[in-house]
């Protein structure tokens, strides 16, 4: 009964295109075999992709990220804590093979609603940063070209790679760049794209530094709502003032 319950959720509230899209069924193959590797049980989180081999110690990892308030991805074909909230589908339900099939499918089928059987769809069914959709979609590809006994037909168009440009450096300017992409963070492919685009090149220590002022900000005004609930809550302003000075003496 629970899993017939289930099931309807998953039709009565899947996407809104959903419904009007067929899903190649090798493409929903490939899906699983890329992302759990056929274990119902597949838990990604805190960067590892674990394999279970029971359902007791696929719900305990789970249960551990969101504790920490970790994203997470669950089952066959590793259902993301967005789409679980967004939906509102129990994690641990995620672990029945048909149960998550359905939902990844519905899933997948909104987005090939939205931009067509294409290797973009597969991309955004993973992540809608472009770059991360684009390597995910190579992953796809990669393996319906790898597995022989799969038939692939009418399935999306094949993605396009990046053009390679070669550029011929003295020695002393490939150390420059090498020292330009290592401050920053940046592999020397990417490195050298950004600069010859315009973009501006950040070191690490400058997005540090942001990600330090950011957390300033965000200190200040946890401190500043404090104080004024404290106004509000009827503390003597002879107490708040003496913090007021002690604050603008840090910052001054």
């Amino acid at each position: 009964m629970q899993k017939l319950l289930l099931l309807f959720m998953v039709i009565c509230f899947t996407p809104g295109n959903a419904h009007a899209v067929s899903i190649p069924d090798w493409l929903v193959s490939l899906i699983i075999q890329v992302e759990s590797g056929g274990n119902p049980y597949a838990v990604f989180a805190n960067g590892k992709t674990h394999q279970p081999g029971s359902r007791e110690e696929a719900l305990r990892i789970i249960g551990e990220a969101m504790l920490d308030k970790k994203s997470y991805d669950v089952g066959l074909m590793q259902i993301n804590r967005f789409w679980i909230e967004k939906y509102a589908i129990p994690p641990e339900s995620l672990l029945d093979p048909a149960i998550n099939r359905q939902w990844g499918a519905a899933i997948l089928a909104d987005e090939i609603a939205r931009h067509g059987m294409t290797w973009k769809a597969v991309g955004k069914y993973h992540s809608p940063d472009a770059e991360r959709g684009r390597r995910y979609a190579w992953r796809i590809f990669s393996a319906a070209r790898a597995n022989k006994n799969m038939r692939v037909e009418a399935g999306p168009i094949m993605p396009t790679r990046r053009k390679a440009a070669t550029a011929y450096l003295t020695p002393e300017e490939f150390s420059e760049v090498k020292a330009g992409a290592s401050r920053a963070g940046l592999s020397i492919s990417t490195y050298l794209r950004m600069v010859s685009r315009g973009q501006s090149v950040k070191s690490l220590e400058h997005q540090q530094e942001r990600m330090e002022l950011r957390r300033f900000r965000g200190e200040l005004a946890r401190l500043g709502g404090l104080l004024k609930q404290a106004i509000a809550t009827g503390c003597p302003k002879e107490q708040v003032n003496p913090l007021l000075r002690r604050l603008d003496r840090c910052l001054f």
